[in-house]
């Protein structure tokens, strides 16, 4: 069984229609069906859902759905022009923290920080509430289920707003506590995730792109009771 399956009473995959005309809609009832989620691609520019597709990583269980990026001859120049940047910002001192680096690639290179965000695989998550509570996410919890770099590939790290976030290429659980921007919402509400990969290579300045096989569970505070819904198992170039 995927790992927080247990608080999903019933997950169910509606194929809408195929890649070319659109992205298919999950739905998932919270404990309870206080609280049901529909979810699906929002970055349809640079992903397709892939229907038939081998899947790059034989993690069991199987993942429900898989995304695939299209579009990486795009970001080549982008992907050559920040090695030279991280060369210049480790020239002074090789031991210089990772973490200015986005600033300085933000400051000497806008055009490719703006193609980053344009590539980044993002989702839409839409909550409906089956009562008049008020609703107050708490949490976002991403368990990694299974990781594989893809060689000679591209990537991009940052992370800007409460609605990025940076994945784990570990196997294991990760918990983004909303300390800010909280979504709070009565009978409808929505999230957009924009995901990176903390797969950084120091030796290239990037993240190479990788599968990940991830479940993302949301939480929320209502009434004083933790209100919990999970997308399930999925697979996704990041």
């Amino acid at each position: 069984m995927c790992p927080f399956t247990k608080i999903t009473l019933t997950f169910v995959v509606l194929s809408l229609a195929d890649a070319m005309h659109g992205p298919a809609i999950s739905v998932a009832l919270a404990n309870v069906n206080r609280l049901s989620m529909t979810w699906g691609l929002e970055n349809t520019y640079a992903y397709v859902e892939a229907k038939g597709y081998e899947l790059t990583l034989k993690t069991k269980p199987k993942p429900k759905r898989v995304y695939v990026f299209t579009r990486s001859y795009e970001g080549e120049n982008c992907w050559r022009r920040e090695i030279e940047l991280w060369s210049r910002y480790r020239h002074a001192d090789p031991t210089v923290p990772r973490t200015g680096f986005d600033a300085f690639l933000r400051r000497n290179d806008p055009n490719c920080t703006a193609q980053a965000k344009r590539l980044a695989p993002t989702l839409y998550f839409d909550f409906i509430a089956v009562d008049e509570a008020d609703y107050v996410l708490s949490r976002i919890v991403i368990n990694t289920l299974d990781f594989m770099e893809y060689l000679g590939s591209g990537g991009f790290s940052a992370k800007e707003a409460w609605y990025d976030l940076i994945l784990s290429h570990k196997s294991g659980i990760r918990s983004y506590e909303i300390a800010n921007g909280r979504l709070e919402f009565k009978n409808t509400g929505r999230i957009q995730l924009r995901l990176w990969s903390d797969n950084f290579q120091e030796d290239l300045g990037w993240s190479p792109t990788g599968a990940y096989v991830i479940n993302i569970r949301f939480e929320f505070l209502s009434q004083g009771k933790t209100v919990s819904v999970s997308t399930g198992c999925f697979q996704i170039d990041v």
